[in-house]
């Protein structure tokens, strides 16, 4: 051992490590006091046990992030079951679409057979009341001896389909499980645009009554899509992205016969028609402006002038459609009572709709459209084709 001449500590080290001095070795014999350690500090005293909470909150940075209810998947589950039964029984399927409060069940209810049972379609104050969200409605009509039933569901589910109203802006694959069962065997379909909402800006309530166009049109393209066993499974492509691009491929078209309707006509004199824009060459003008007068207005004539967009979206789509105005009530404006429960137009555009005899032969609505033009033009009549001409007296 050694000691340091300093503090007189005694060490095995050379050096103090207390002063840093060089130690000098302890003589033979002398004794030497062993250093004891200091004890080591007692522990810290336990913290105080605490209480477990009940429901103890996460912090903000380990909460899950939750989506927003306008974003989780609408989906018309409740009724599918019910509508895999018509279509194991044979039933021809007809879709009807629209935004909601267009008129499709209204319509529906217009086309009502009395002989049958006729209270699926609850009303109030004579008004059929739209489809619950959730909820796909079917209604079976009586066609000879055929089997046809109607899918009615809410127009919240079509309009949440198009991706320019998806908060997301994606479309999930689950929420066309409706419409891929309906491709399957669908047979006809209608669609319902509401003029009013689309052209009166004072109208609209909702960002989807100015779309209406555009949701018909996609409504359109994942029926094709679909029909023609159209299959995402999960590819890194955005679903809708894939859709429209495999659509663009297709050469078939939609075989079904597809039935656009501006509803609630009887409201439509004196709309306003809003200038449409000059389609280059596809238009040599736009219409002149002026008011609507459904009674006397051509409906194939109007829809040239007055919706291109959507005669566009048929003639791509579909081999053969037709246009007309309906309207399945009159009411009184300031009440809203019911005040002419006849249905005017419902049931002569659902009979050609449901008649088959039209088909053969089978040429396309365009080429008709084409034929015509060409009449026209060599009765002197072909002015028509350029500028809206005025509703006929009636």
């Amino acid at each position: 051992m050694n000691r340091c001449p300093s503090c007189n500590r005694t060490t095995a080290d050379d050096i103090c490590p207390e002063c840093g001095l060089l130690t000098e070795p302890v003589p033979a014999g002398e004794a030497v006091e062993t250093e004891i350690p200091p004890p080591p500090p007692p522990p810290p005293p336990p913290p105080p046990e605490q209480k477990a909470r009940p429901e103890e909150r996460p912090r903000p940075e380990e909460r899950p992030r939750e989506e927003p209810a306008s974003a989780t998947p609408l989906i018309p589950q409740a009724g599918q079951q019910q509508l895999e039964e018509y279509i194991k029984d044979g039933y021809e399927v007809f879709l009807i679409a629209g935004i909601a409060a267009a008129g499709k069940t209204q319509l529906l209810d217009a086309y009502r057979q009395d002989a049958f049972l006729s209270d699926a379609v609850k009303k109030r104050r004579g008004h059929a009341l739209p489809t619950n969200p959730q909820q796909l409605d079917c209604h079976p009509v009586s066609v000879g001896r055929r089997k046809v039933v109607f899918a009615d569901t809410s127009g919240e589910h079509f309009q949440r389909l198009y991706p320019g109203l998806a908060l997301t802006g994606e479309v999930r694959e689950a929420e066309i499980d409706f419409l891929r069962l309906i491709s399957r065997n669908l047979r006809g379909l209608v669609l319902l645009v509401d003029l009013q909402r689309l052209w009166n800006p004072a109208l609209r309530t909702n960002p989807e009554d100015a779309e209406q166009v555009k949701i018909l049109t996609w409504i359109l393209v994942l029926l094709r899509w679909l029909h023609y066993d159209g299959d995402y499974k999960g590819r890194r492509i955005r679903f809708q992205d894939y859709v429209n691009r495999e659509t663009m491929r297709l050469r078939k078209k939609l075989k079904v016969p597809v039935l656009a309707l501006f509803s609630k006509a009887d409201e439509l004199t004196g709309l306003a028609i809003p200038q449409q824009p000059p389609h280059m060459w596809l238009r040599p003008s736009g219409p002149a402006l002026r008011n609507i007068f459904p009674a006397g207005e051509d409906p194939l004539v109007f829809a040239y002038h007055c919706m291109p967009d959507l005669l566009e979206a048929l003639e791509t789509h579909v081999t053969n459609f037709r246009f007309d105005f309906v309207h399945s009530l009159v009411t009184d404006r300031d009440t809203g009572e019911v005040i002419d429960p006849t249905a005017c137009g419902a049931a002569l555009s659902i009979r050609w709709l449901l008649d088959p005899s039209w088909r053969w032969p089978a040429i396309p609505t365009r080429v008709w459209i084409s034929l015509q033009r060409l009449l026209d033009d060599k009765i002197k009549r072909d002015e028509r084709w350029q500028r809206l001409p005025n509703p006929e007296d009636v």
